[in-house]
């Protein structure tokens, strides 16, 4: 199997390579698209200006008015580009039918696949803040609709992606982490988030995981061989016994 892994931490990738995985570094230093090529000094600042006129509606206007009450924008790390539109269409190009399909893409999310690091959850979080909020962290439509068509793309082709990341929330609240994998892709489930948060580190989390997988595995396989083996028994059985009673009118 072929497997990708995309992080923008390159610490995540200590022992991959060691099982066959390919590493590809995410640039967080790139500025987020919503900022423009004229903009010479880009800020969280800037980010939330620029995002709150793409806002329109009244739920997307509470969102921001908890954001501006809450948060101090000038502590925060500039929002990046995180997977850039080369990466994307190098990962659709992977996928094609023309190649095989035993491969898996593993995707980093704070500053990967989203702009930010963590998110920015309201306590009276309803589901149009949520969606408020999850295009918050992505940044421009630009980006995110590049992002959910590359994802879409990889499952079009029979190719899973799994969510691999530290964030605690995936961890913690897992529940409502997938709530923001599945406005990213609706192919995305639960089993498709990996959360290695209380891991030493992403590799070491993997090989558990792939050791349960297979164990997994093969426990299905050996489960339907005892079903055939009953089924056998009892068609010899039956077979048996309508030979003796043959008999017995004889």
């Amino acid at each position: 199997m072929q497997i990708r892994f995309y992080d923008n931490d390159k610490n995540n990738f200590e022992g991959m390579a060691a099982m066959g995985i390919d590493t590809f570094l995410v640039d967080e230093t790139i500025p987020n698209s919503i900022f423009s090529s004229s903009d010479d000094s880009p800020s969280f600042q800037t980010y939330f200006t620029l995002m709150k006129k793409a806002f329109t509606t009244s739920q997307q206007k509470e969102y921001f008015r908890y954001l501006e009450n809450n948060f101090n924008f000038a502590t925060l790390p500039l929002p990046c580009e995180g997977l850039t539109a080369k990466q994307c269409i190098d990962i659709e190009k992977w996928v094609t039918p023309k190649l095989p399909r035993n491969r898996l893409l593993l995707l980093d999310w704070d500053r990967t696949l989203t702009a930010v690091e963590g998110y920015f959850t309201s306590p009276h979080e309803t589901k149009h803040l949520q969606e408020a909020e999850f295009q918050f962290i992505f940044g421009s439509s630009t980006r995110l609709d590049r992002i959910q068509s590359m994802i879409n793309t990889c499952f079009h082709y029979k190719v899973p992606v799994y969510i691999l990341t530290n964030n605690t929330g995936a961890q913690e609240d897992k529940n409502y982490f997938v709530q923001f994998m599945r406005l990213l892709s609706p192919h995305f489930s639960e089993q498709h988030l990996l959360p290695s948060s209380q891991s030493p580190s992403k590799a070491h989390f993997l090989i558990e995981y792939f050791k349960k997988k297979k164990e997994q595995e093969e426990s299905k396989k050996t489960q339907p061989g005892r079903k055939n083996t009953e089924k056998t028994q009892k068609k010899h059985r039956k077979k048996k016994k309508a030979v003796t009673l043959e008999s017995l009118k004889r």
